[in-house]
């Protein structure tokens, strides 16, 4: 296709080099490339060759910047993602200055960059930020390597799943210096007479958080979301070209003039003397001229239904319903919100898988500022804290609220009747504030509430709330 050719050769690469499947039966054939893999050997065999990962990576940013769906898909997947952004809180004091400056140190950004690196997660597959620890505070900050920098994730040995390092294509910055060639990646620390036992730490002098979506379990590399449509997008793409070059002939004709009895010199003779006619001209001729416009008629047919055919094949690959693409459909409110739920349900995985990794992040923060003394001494319990992810659907929230304060008079009339417990009575309640997207423990929050009455505080005190920030 026109689309793959230019990206090899603008990455200097021999399609010969490419593996692209074959046309051989693979009964005939018993090598990888004939269909088949060996049962015994390393575990990441569902990882990409190394140049189909570079060329993946290379596919996708090009389809990005040059294909209107395929941008819209990856904007629309991460509007839904990050939102108005993901935020978090701590219930000491100590823990929430710890985590302020990870996330508004000026290198770090997240109030800004979280945007991007969760849209390029989406767009690449996969994501590596080294870290640099302060030693004097346990600061960390993170950095950035291009997927296209990675050489290699070498998992352990023995475990597939869990990715020990990092190796990554030897170049030089643009001062001149040379970035290191091998990154531990980030682990609890399992040996159990290391001072750090239990924190998130990484062996040597260079550490970096190694993350990917769309992996197979024992693969070591992820996959961008447009992985399964570079094709249709291309065909989508060439699809719209050659109707929009076809639609400039449609709009071309052409004068056909007969001269009846006229000789081969007679018609030249009448050429040179007759020019094109001007719009708004007159010409004048006797019966035996006749003029005649003719447009082209291609038996065309319409493309539409064509061109939505190949759409539909992309949106049903990425699960978003066709009315969210510009898509004239018959819809209503109702139905689109019904159609609507299976795409919150994936988008709300991927959200789970963001907030993870911010979690993830916090948690390396917190254990170094352990490490290097400002949280040294903090009680465990109190180095808790919690990350809260953007609602999917915020238009929904004036039909919770209603039907929330409906349920809410259903529990105080139960309550007040006896048939429930105060307890049972919370447990609902704060089961039906999930819904909201809202991240607490229910255990814990029963736990404060006990069987106290439920006009007091527990123990005669106000319970002091967690800092939001």
């Amino acid at each position: 296709m026109g689309l793959f050719q230019d990206i090899l050769q603008s990455n200097r690469i021999i399609e010969s080099q490419i593996y692209s499947g074959s046309s051989i039966d693979p009964d005939l054939r018993s090598d990888k490339e004939g269909g088949y893999r060996k049962l015994t050997g390393a575990q990441n065999l569902r990882d990409l060759t190394p140049i189909d990962q570079s060329r993946m990576i290379e596919l996708a940013h090009w389809l990005y910047d040059s294909n209107p769906l395929a941008k819209r898909i990856i904007e629309l997947i991460n509007a839904f993602v990050t939102g108005d952004g993901f935020t978090f809180s701590a219930k000491n004091e100590k823990v929430l200055n710890v985590l302020k400056k990870h996330w508004y140190d000026p290198i770090n950004n997240w109030p800004l960059r979280q945007l991007e690196r969760f849209r390029q997660l989406s767009l690449y597959g996969e994501q590596m930020y080294p870290v640099y620890v302060r030693k004097s505070d346990g600061r960390v900050r993170i950095g950035y390597v291009d997927p296209a920098n990675i050489e290699k994730i070498i998992p352990h040995q023995n475990n597939p799943e869990m990715l020990m390092s990092a190796i990554i294509r030897y170049y030089t910055t643009i001062d001149g210096s040379i970035l290191p060639k091998e990154y531990s990646l980030i682990q609890v620390d399992e040996d159990e007479n290391s001072a750090t036992e239990g924190l998130l730490t990484y062996q040597g002098e260079n550490g970096a958080f190694y993350f990917a979506v769309n992996k197979a379990t024992n693969a070591t590399r992820g996959r961008s979301d447009l992985i399964t449509t570079f094709d249709w997008l291309d065909l989508y793409d060439q699809f719209l070209f050659g109707q929009a070059e076809r639609s400039t002939y449609l709009t071309d004709f052409v004068w056909d003039i007969e001269m009846m009895g006229s000789t081969p010199d007679q018609q030249r003779a009448w050429l040179r003397d007759n020019p094109m006619p001007k719009g708004a001209s007159m010409r004048i001729h006797n019966e035996k001229l006749k003029w005649s416009a003719i447009s082209p008629n291609l038996g065309s047919q319409d493309a539409t239904g064509q061109a939505q055919l190949i759409k539909q094949q992309v949106l049903t690959a990425t699960g978003i319903p066709a009315h969210w693409m510009n898509t004239s459909e018959n819809v209503n409110k109702a139905g689109g919100q019904s159609m609507a739920e299976p795409i919150l349900k994936s988008l709300g995985h991927r959200q789970l898988y963001c907030k993870a990794i911010i979690r993830y992040i916090f948690q390396f923060a917190i254990d170094q500022a352990v490490i290097a003394g400002p949280l040294r001494g903090v009680p465990k319990e109190e180095l808790s804290f919690e990350v809260y992810a953007p609602r999917l659907s915020p238009e929904n929230i004036a039909v919770f609220a209603k039907s929330i304060s409906m349920v809410t008079t259903s529990l105080q009339l139960a309550e007040s009747q006896k048939w429930i417990s105060h307890r049972t009575a919370a447990e609902i309640y704060l089961t039906l504030l999930t819904e909201l997207g809202i991240s607490f423990s229910i255990d814990h929050e029963l736990q404060e509430i006990g069987d106290a009455d439920p006009h007091q505080a527990q123990n005669g005190q106000t319970q002091p709330l967690p800092i939001k920030v």
